[in-house]
C-alpha cells in the first residue's frame, strides 16, 4: 500500500493505543498463572500484528484466548500442548520471549518467522539456552526445532550480555517463576533497560518477587495473575503525535500514565530540551500551538524506539542536532541508521550516517517520496514529516504500520490529515 499524506492545519485529540510492549508481558504472564480461572486484559485501539503473534504462539501451546473489541479473555495454560509449530511473524519481542519461556515447560515446538526477523541476533540467548538443557537446530535457518527442558545452573543464575537487547533479559526473566525462582545477572553494558523494569512490573502485577541490585533480578514466586487488569497507553507511539504537536501544535494525547515505566515516556523531557514547551495533564498532554525548537544532541542509549520521529524533529530545529548511542538501531526491522539518514535526505532535509550515531542539520524538509524500508516507524515519522513540508510525502510501503498501530492513519486523518492511496 503505497500513501500520500499531507496537512496544512491540526487540530484534536488522540486517545493513545494499549503499549504493545506492556501488552506482550501481560499475555504470557496471564497465560501462565497457576489459578486456571479465566482473566480479562482491558485494551484501546486495534492490536497491532506484533501483539497477535504472541497470542497465536500462546493459543498454540495450551492458552485459550479470545479476542473481543475492548478485551482479551485468557484461561491459562492447564497443560503445555507438544510438538507444535509457532509462528512469531515479524515481532522480535514474540520469539525473544517465548523461546526461554517455552522451553522452561518442557515441550518441544518449532518456530516460524517473517521478514528480518529471521536475520536478527539471538546470540547470545542462543548459547546461554544450550548451556543449560535446550537444543536448538542451526541459529538462522527457519522453522527452528527447539526440544528439552531449560534448567539454571547450579547457583540458579543466568548471567548475560546486557549489549545486543534487553528481549534477552526479559525472556529469560519470565521463564523463573516457571523455574521455580533465581536470579538473572546482566553483564556488562545495560541497553534499553526501562524495558526490563516494564517486565518486573508485570510480574509484580502477577504476584511474583522481583528484586533489583546492581543489574542482578532475583525472582521468586509462581504466576498469580488478577482477574483482570487494564493494558497501559503507549508512550512509544505517542511519541509521533506529540512531536506533531511540537512542530505543529492543535495536539491533545490522551491515556498516558505519567507513572509508567516504559522508557519512552522519556520523549516529554526530550523534546523540551530541544526547546519545545508541553503542557503535562492528568492522562497526557497538550501542545496548543507549534513550538520553537531548537535543536541539540540527544542520547538514545535506553530510548532507540524513538530515534526516527526524533529525527524528523531536529531536520525542522533550527540547529540540529547528533543522535548517539545508536548502534543497535541497525538491528531493527530496517537498519533503522540507513532508513532515518534515507528518510531525511529524500524530503529534503541532511542527515549522515555516522556509524553508531545520527547527525541531523535543521533545514527546513520539503517534502517528496520515501520508502517505508518495511519499518512501521518509518512510516509514521514520514508521515508525521509530511505535516512541515511543502509538498507533503509519498510513502512507499505504508502498510508496515500495521505492525504497531494498524489504527495509525485513521488517527491522522481525524486530526485534520489528508490521506489518499496512491
Amino acid at each position: 500500500m503505497n500513501l500520500f499524506v499531507k496537512t496544512d492545519r491540526v487540530d484534536g485529540s488522540v486517545n493513545i493505543i494499549s503499549s504493545k510492549s506492556h501488552l506482550h508481558r501481560v499475555l504470557i504472564v496471564c497465560a501462565l498463572s497457576k489459578d486456571k480461572t479465566p482473566k480479562k486484559i482491558y485494551y484501546f485501539g486495534k492490536l497491532s500484528l506484533d501483539v497477535l503473534s504472541t497470542v497465536s504462539c500462546l493459543k498454540k501451546i495450551g492458552a485459550k484466548i479470545a479476542v473481543y473489541k475492548k478485551f482479551i479473555r485468557v484461561l491459562p495454560i492447564d497443560k503445555p500442548i507438544d510438538n507444535v509449530e509457532v509462528n512469531c511473524g515479524e515481532s522480535g519481542s514474540t520469539l525473544r520471549f517465548i523461546l526461554p519461556v517455552f522451553s522452561s515447560l518442557g515441550i518441544s515446538y518449532k518456530v516460524n518467522v517473517k521478514g528480518r526477523l529471521a536475520s536478527r541476533p539471538l546470540s547470545p540467548l542462543y548459547e546461554l539456552m544450550q548451556e543449560n538443557g535446550v537444543k536448538f537446530s542451526k541459529m538462522g535457518e527457519y522453522p527452528m526445532s527447539v526440544s528439552g527442558k531449560l534448567s539454571l545452573p547450579k547457583n540458579k543464575e543466568f548471567v548475560i550480555s546486557g549489549k545486543i537487547s534487553s528481549q534477552f533479559i526479559t525472556g529469560l526473566m519470565l521463564s523463573l517463576p516457571l523455574l521455580g525462582g533465581g536470579k538473572v545477572a546482566v553483564s556488562g553494558a545495560f541497553e534499553s533497560k526501562p524495558y526490563c523494569d516494564i517486565t518486573s512490573s508485570v510480574m509484580r502485577l502477577a504476584g511474583v518477587s522481583v528484586i533489583e541490585q546492581d543489574n542482578v533480578y532475583l525472582i521468586e514466586n509462581e504466576y498469580s495473575f488478577p482477574q483482570s487488569v487494564l493494558a497501559e497507553g503507549d508512550w512509544s507511539n505517542s511519541a509521533f503525535f506529540i512531536a506533531l504537536g511540537c512542530l505543529k501544535g492543535g495536539v491533545k494525547v490522551l491515556g498516558l500514565n505519567h507513572a509508567s515505566n516504559q522508557g519512552d515516556k522519556e520523549i516529554v523531557n526530550i523534546l523540551k530540551k530541544l526547546g519545545a514547551t508541553i503542557e503535562k495533564v492528568e492522562n497526557g498532554v497538550v501542545i496548543s500551538k507549534p513550538q520553537n525548537i531548537i535543536g541539540g544532541d540527544i542520547d538514545v542509549k535506553n530510548v532507540p524506539d524513538l530515534v526516527p520521529i526524533l529525527a524528523v524533529c531536529l531536520a525542522f530545529s533550527k540547529n540540529g542536532g547528533t543522535i548517539y548511542n545508536a548502534g543497535r538501531l541497525r538491528l531493527k526491522e530496517s537498519d533503522r541508521i540507513t532508513s532515518v539518514v534515507s528518510l531525511i535526505n529524500d524530503l529534503g532535509g541532511c542527515a549522515i550516517d555516522g556509524g553508531d550515531k545520527i547527525i541531523v542539520h535543521g533545514k527546513r524538509l520539503v517534502g517528496g517520496r520515501i520508502s517505508a524500508f518495511n519499518d512501521h516507524r518509518i512510516v509514521m515519522s514520514g508521515a508525521i514529516a509530511s505535516a512541515v513540508t511543502e509538498k507533503g510525502v509519498e510513502i512507499i510501503g505504508a502498510e508496515a504500520v500495521n505492525k504497531s498501530y494498524p489504527q495509525f492513519f485513521e488517527e491522522l486523518q481525524k486530526l485534520g490529515f489528508f490521506v489518499k492511496e496512491i
